[in-house]
């Protein structure tokens, strides 16, 4: 019966991406990961115009969200 289990072409597949993501749940963010939680928060505030957010990498000046 196992053996029909894992005969199933996504079982396999799904139970890898299982261990992968368990494994990856403590990890801190990466030094890129910034720009991707502030791109995704300008998205939830503007999810029509994802191509108009500015992101300031230099501190001169505060975000600026369009």
């Amino acid at each position: 019966m196992i053996r029909q289990i894992f005969n199933h072409k996504y079982v396999l597949l799904i139970l890898l991406w299982i261990g992968l993501t368990a494994i990856n749940l403590n990890k801190a963010f990466h030094i890129d990961d910034s720009f991707h939680l502030e791109a995704a928060a300008y998205l939830s505030v503007n999810p029509t115009s994802p191509m108009s957010g500015l992101i300031n990498w230099g501190n001169d000046h505060p975000h600026e969200h369009s």
